[in-house]
């Protein structure tokens, strides 16, 4: 297998590279559509000069859990025009189609083995065909071009490669531990992360500490709402003075089991107000509301995947909103205060975050071992 750089006519290619190994997904299966991505090693290094050849971005960590629908992409390839006129593979010029990222969900319509580690993109001005398998997939955000597919698989009918069928990929951001781990390539954080401490109102911090890396639980999905949790470490030690700055107790061993409906929680944030004003993220001061836990059975009238993972929160005196993912929740039992869930999504409709639907939070108790094993914390009995 050979590599083509600086190439767009395969009758004037700049640079060839034998590939010298391939890396495939030990989970890789083309039956079932799944985990389809390697990594492969040149047999030397390519002549990167940044105007002729340069490297694509990956995502950053921060992209995680973005779903990119409505993005318009950009998708390459050597592959068949789709005409079925017996055309060479590779086609004589790079070729490439913009269109929008589509969901998962409307992408499903098409085809039956659609997955959380897929990413479907619209095929209206054109998309993959024979031969684009492996071709890349890219957005351009700020000024910056990154890859977020790799192209899997597409309808092949009767008559080519049809238009209005989404074409399928592999979804970069679910693969960046694994490309991590088999390769020297560091994926970045993204923007600076920084937590602010002792600070009820924006213009009033009183410390912020830049986060240097971020550990997200292996098994998050966005899509299925699933394991929303990540442990956070900070640059340096927190001032805790048990006075302006104190951290937050985590549930005790005893607490695994506990329900906690009908007791009073309170949920704090920065997120929008829900009126729908445009109101800026981070809103000015901090907010909290205090409502009392709800029944997994009772938020399921409101939610899809609700799971025992989740604990629910009403909304009748206000709650979270857009804004306020990973936000505290805390209840206050025999002059203890501790932490029971991180918010994780709520209802947001055409008036904004309404009342009276329960959000969903992460519920803690479910991930003690795993805080325990991945950080210094001790879980008390």
């Amino acid at each position: 297998m050979t590599v083509a750089l600086n190439a767009t006519n395969m009758a004037n290619i700049g640079t060839l590279i034998s590939v010298s190994h391939i890396r495939s997904h030990p989970n890789y299966s083309w039956l079932l559509g799944r985990d389809d991505i390697a990594i492969l090693t040149l047999s030397r290094e390519a002549p990167i000069d940044g105007l002729t050849i340069q490297p694509v971005q990956m995502p950053r960590r921060s992209d995680v859990g973005k779903t990119f629908v409505d993005w318009m992409a950009t998708t390459s390839g050597w592959g068949n025009t789709g005409n079925r006129d017996n055309e060479p593979i590779p086609t004589q010029f790079l070729q490439f189609a913009v269109d929008s990222v589509t969901s998962n969900l409307s992408c499903q319509l098409s085809y039956t083995w659609i997955r959380s580690t897929h990413i479907c993109v619209a095929t209206n001005n054109g998309g993959p065909c024979n031969g684009d398998e492996g071709g890349p997939v890219t957005v351009r955000e700020a000024g910056r071009t990154y890859l977020i597919g790799i192209h899997s698989f597409h309808f092949n009918g009767i008559r080519g490669c049809d238009r209005g069928r989404s074409a399928v990929h592999t979804r970069i951001t679910e693969y960046l531990d694994w490309i991590q781990e088999n390769s020297d390539v560091t994926i970045p954080i993204g923007d600076i992360v920084s937590v602010a401490l002792n600070a009820a109102d924006m213009n009033a911090i009183g410390t912020l500490i830049p986060v240097t890396t971020i550990f997200p639980h292996p098994n998050y999905s966005w899509l299925l709402r699933r394991d929303d949790i990540a442990m956070l470490t900070l640059s340096r030690d927190a001032p805790v003075d048990g006075l302006t700055v104190r951290p937050v107790e985590l549930p005790r061993r005893s607490d695994v089991g506990k329900t906690f409906v009908g007791q009073t929680a309170t949920t704090a944030g920065w997120g929008n107000t829900g009126n729908r004003d445009n109101e800026p993220i981070p809103t000015q001061h901090l907010l909290f509301a205090m409502d009392s836990v709800t029944s997994n059975l009772v938020c399921q009238t409101s939610h899809d995947w609700v799971r025992s993972t989740h604990i629910c929160v009403a909304t009748n005196n206000g709650g979270a909103c857009n804004g306020d993912e990973g936000a505290p929740v805390t209840v206050l039992e025999a002059g203890r205060g501790y932490l029971i869930g991180i918010h994780s999504f709520h209802y947001s409709g055409l008036r904004g975050c309404d009342r009276g639907r329960s959000t969903v939070n992460t519920r803690v108790t479910e991930y003690l071992d795993w805080i325990a094993e991945n950080s210094d914390v001790t879980i008390q009995p």
